[in-house]
């Protein structure tokens, strides 16, 4: 009776174990993403979504071991996308290094500051890179890496907004004109580890002066085009030159063309 016994619990033990392995580590879907460490963690992105400030991750994060867990050491868990851009995590309130307990399982969204450069086609997903380690099982900041497909849609460009491949961005809002001054509503986002100046000697003034002067004769809406589409163009010859973004025919057209409207606009107006 006594072998009967501690051979039941055995096998009890043995189910528990592998009930919790099934639950514990997250199940892989068609096209999603899995990511796995030899201390047990796992990661399966079931998502990438791209808003007009930031991106988006939808997750699954596993953590069968004993040790506690941390994903965001030193502010390491990053997406690079195209032309060099980096995209910081924005790490829940109270979690600054994204700390996942022993034996547990978590769904989150997972928010990276800045958008999307036009153009991306796939994400590098960097996790405690130059931190941890990616072979050590005892490691409680495992390094992690991994490729995400983009939607084409979710890199097009978005109207009325500039962006820059160090994760910043600045969207007008909206523009009042009056007899002698311009007005202009903007939402910048600094994805960056460093300070930004947005009106360095003066220029975003100038810009925005020069441009309630050229409605003085202009209608708003020419000056108003004229005006971001020359941002638009100005900001995808600087990625081109300095970013080394790509630099196809199509899109030189596309840039040609922006020149033809705006310069039609003011022919018209």
């Amino acid at each position: 009776m006594g072998r009967l016994t501690i051979f039941l619990r055995i096998v009890a033990g043995g189910l528990v174990a592998a009930v919790w392995c099934a639950t514990a580590r997250p199940q892989t879907m068609p096209g999603e993403t899995r990511i796995t460490h030899p201390n047990g963690a796992a990661i399966v992105v079931r998502g990438v979504a791209a808003r007009d400030d930031s991106i988006s991750l939808t997750a699954t994060i596993a953590n069968p071991g004993e040790r506690e867990l941390r994903l965001d050491k030193s502010r390491s868990f990053v997406l690079e996308g195209a032309g060099h851009a980096m995209h910081y995590l924005n790490p829940p309130l109270g979690n600054p290094e994204l700390s996942i307990p022993p034996r547990s399982q978590l769904a989150a969204e997972l928010v990276f500051i800045g958008p999307l450069v036009p153009g991306t086609r796939e994400l590098q997903l960097s996790i405690n890179q130059g931190i941890g380690t990616a072979d050590n099982p005892y490691d409680d900041a495992p390094a992690l890496r991994a490729t995400l497909g983009v939607d084409a849609q979710d890199a097009a460009p978005v109207a009325g907004q500039a962006n820059h491949p160090a994760g910043v961005t600045l969207r007008l809002r909206r523009l009042a004109a009056g007899g002698g001054s311009c007005v202009a509503s903007v939402d910048a986002t600094n994805g960056n580890d460093r300070t930004i100046v947005l009106n360095h000697a003066g220029g975003m003034v100038l810009s925005v002066v020069l441009l309630g002067l050229a409605l003085r004769d202009l209608p708003v809406g020419t000056g108003y085009a004229v005006w971001t589409g020359i941002g638009t163009v100005g900001t995808a010859l600087v990625g081109i030159w300095l970013f080394n973004e790509p630099a196809t025919a199509l899109r030189l057209g596309s840039i040609a063309l922006i020149v033809v409207g705006i310069a039609g606009l003011k022919f018209l107006s």
